[in-house]
């Protein structure tokens, strides 16, 4: 049987265990806060990207689609072909 002094002593060191644990808890919580606050920014920052390039390739479509947007689809590519040429 394990005397009173024994008892104080597993006492003392369950303690200092509890709070170094606690310390431990509030440190990854804090860690756990901040990813989920850079995690939560960066799905904002993709969600706002992905709205813009469903607009554009919306755009593209409508563009593409139309006469006049054809047309000038040909325009840029060979004017892309011409300025590769040149740069040659």
């Amino acid at each position: 049987m394990e005397s009173l002094e024994d008892l104080k002593i597993k006492n003392s060191q369950l303690n200092n265990r509890l709070s170094l644990l606690e310390e431990q808890k509030r440190v990854l919580q804090k860690e756990l806060q901040q990813q989920l606050n850079l995690r939560e920014s960066e799905l904002i920052e993709l969600k706002k990207y992905h709205d813009k390039l469903a607009y554009l390739e919306k755009r593209y479509k409508a563009l593409s689609n139309s006469v006049l947007g054809k047309m000038m689809l040909k325009y840029w590519a060979l004017r892309k072909k011409v300025k590769n040429r040149l740069h040659r």
